[in-house]
């Protein structure tokens, strides 16, 4: 299922956005979307340019529980804490079903290192899958350490593909049939 982002003025942006937008796209603006065309449940995912206050999402997930899953975004630093056993708990109650990287422009988290191979089991444990956007040549670096992630794993925006980058496409394939096994 496609995601969708929701976003107004006046949000806080994180100092280190790329962009931001100089529109609303509003939970309303979304719902009529998705019975426009009849689908009953959607998905909403935290824009990387408002950093990682989830809270704007989070009440948008608690508007409608019976409709909306989200994806939320954490700050690296403070991994085992926003996303302890009892943490993720809470926002798997609250619709919570993932956790998104966009990696674009950014220093790539140590995947395999000791605290997100912890918080990986945790997801595991909840359901949850690691969503990343990546460049191509990142996704060279990062596909080892994701081979061996412990939960599920979503390839954002197909990748970014990058004919000048080849091996970052084999990268990709190569998870894609990781979790399709």
């Amino acid at each position: 299922m496609p995601h969708a982002h929701i976003f107004e003025p006046g949000l806080p942006v994180a100092a280190d956005a790329r962009y931001v937008p100089d529109y609303a796209a509003t939970l309303g603006d979304y719902l009529g979307v998705l019975d426009a065309h009849g689908m009953s449940h959607g998905v909403l995912v935290r824009p990387s340019f408002l950093g990682t206050d989830n809270s704007y999402l989070l009440e948008a997930l608690g508007r409608h529980p019976e409709r909306l899953r989200g994806v939320i975004v954490v700050d690296d630093y403070k991994l085992e804490r926003e996303l302890s056993e009892e943490r993720v708990r809470h926002l798997d109650a609250a619709g919570v079903r993932g956790v998104r990287l966009n990696l674009l422009g950014k220093p790539l988290p140590q995947i395999s290192g000791a605290s997100w191979q912890l918080v990986g089991r945790i997801m595991r444990r909840h359901g949850w899958h690691l969503e990343i956007q990546a460049s191509a040549q990142q996704w060279v670096t990062l596909g080892p350490a994701l081979v061996q992630w412990p939960a599920l794993l979503v390839i954002d925006h197909l990748g970014l593909p990058d004919a000048a980058v080849p091996e970052g496409r084999a990268a990709v394939l190569q998870l894609a049939v990781r979790d399709s096994a």
